[in-house]
């Protein structure tokens, strides 16, 4: 755990996230397991791995 946040939170961020982008809660914890996708606590902004250089960028979302 890389926070302070508890189970119940983390389990609605991931939920929250998941249904934003479209895809299942299932899929979103693959690719957290993956490390293709990872939250930054700092900037509180979920991040998605560029498959080309496997650097993160701000992963588009909400219209943002």
């Amino acid at each position: 755990m890389q926070t302070k946040l508890s189970v119940k939170d983390a389990l609605i961020m991931l939920r929250a996230h998941a249904f934003a982008v479209d895809i299942s809660p299932s899929e979103l914890a693959h690719r957290i397991i993956d490390r293709g996708t990872r939250f930054d606590f700092q900037s509180r902004v979920w991040l998605e791995t560029d498959p080309k250089n496997r650097e993160y960028e701000e992963y588009e979302e909400y219209g943002n």
